[in-house]
């Protein structure tokens, strides 16, 4: 009984905490960007946990078990370079361990080498060939029922194995199994949450596409003097007074989408779609091409009113819409050229509507 609480139980528990705080201490000390001293203190810590779950194990059980698992789940659901180091410096704390307390002999140290080799083999395989959770625990039972046969095979270190100390390993191995899930289901649903957060932030929650926040972002990032096209949908208000404004946003989706599969289409990933507010839109393209933009426009022009959007009650509803475009340039800041575009947008309305304007002729 006592055997069944301390392997299947207790030790468990215990490495399962540790990992935790060592993650957690390994990205307090990411977060302060202290460089090159963040690895050799995470190294440092890890060597007293280690050292810790060793002299545990063997003061409670008389044998050293589950001495693996820390850098093994370090390097298979946390970060990979980090969990390789600690791979690495396993072994190497192992045989100082089994030396310092006279478990083996001065002439088997070197062969810290050889079990390094073993356990890289076995994790680094495992990892390339599934990435599964399953494959990450076959590793984990597979490594914790042959560590007795591995430090007997290189250091001599002798220990009765029998069948309920393998049951008791194996129980031991499914809890830590169970904390490890526990904690990468906790951590996937942080990131999803935070990588939701942060696509509302920079995306219009009514067309999905990207919104006034994101374009000023991207204005910082420019490293081109790109292309700014300004638009706007005509007579849209005549549209939400007429059928609604359910109806209105239905037909600032379609737009979105009609704007959206064109430009990317035809343009690719060198521009970015921005929805500004009501119904402004913006393109923004990492190149100077105000002639093709022009001719692409006007052309879009056409093919919109000839794709009419169609109501819920099926009523065709002509869409149209204005445009200006203007380029930035060394003497044009971007922020110059998005004024620019809005004058020339500006114009396209007080032309009639339905018309593309450059703000610099060709």
């Amino acid at each position: 009984m006592y055997e069944f609480l301390i392997m299947a139980i207790v030790l468990p528990t215990i490495i399962a905490s540790i990992f935790l705080g060592n993650l957690a201490f390994h990205d307090f000390l990411l977060k302060y960007e202290l460089g090159w001293v963040t690895y050799p203190v995470s190294a440092a810590v890890y060597l007293i946990q280690e050292y810790f779950i060793l002299k545990f194990s063997l003061a409670t059980l008389g044998y050293v078990y589950f001495q693996y698992m820390i850098a093994m789940t370090v390097f298979f659901m946390g970060r990979k370079h980090f969990g390789t180091t600690l791979l690495a410096l396993t072994p190497l704390t192992i045989v100082i361990f089994l030396y310092a307390e006279q478990l083996i002999k001065f002439n088997v140290i070197a062969n810290f080498v050889l079990e390094t080799f073993i356990l890289f083999i076995l994790c680094y395989v495992t990892k390339a060939l599934t990435r599964s959770y399953l494959g990450f625990a076959l590793t984990f039972i597979t490594l914790t029922l042959l560590a007795p046969v591995i430090e007997w095979s290189l250091y001599g270190l002798e220990t009765e194995i029998d069948f309920s100390t393998l049951a008791w390993l194996g129980l031991g191995t499914f809890t830590l199994l169970l904390f490890d899930n526990l904690y990468h289901q906790y951590m996937q649903s942080q990131e999803n949450k935070y990588a939701q957060i942060e696509y509302s932030s920079t995306h219009d929650g009514l067309t999905d596409l990207l919104n006034y926040t994101a374009f000023h972002e991207h204005l910082e990032q420019q490293k081109h003097f790109p292309t700014i096209c300004a638009l706007d949908l005509d007579h849209f208000k005549q549209i939400n007074d007429t059928y609604g404004h359910l109806e209105g946003n239905e037909a600032l989706r379609y737009f979105a989408n009609f704007l959206r599969e064109n430009c990317r289409r035809y343009f690719g990933q060198s521009c970015k779609i921005y929805r500004f507010g009501g119904e402004e839109f913006c393109v923004l393209i990492e190149e100077e091409v105000l002639q093709t933009c022009w001719e692409f426009f006007n052309e879009l022009e056409t093919k919109l009113q000839q794709t009419p959007f169609m109501t819920e009650d099926k009523q065709a509803i002509k869409l149209s819409f204005s445009c200006g475009i203007a380029h930035a340039t060394a003497t044009h800041a971007v922020q110059e050229a998005l004024h620019q575009a809005d004058m020339a947008l500006y114009n396209a309305k007080k032309q009639g509507r339905g018309r593309i304007c450059l703000a610099t002729p060709l």
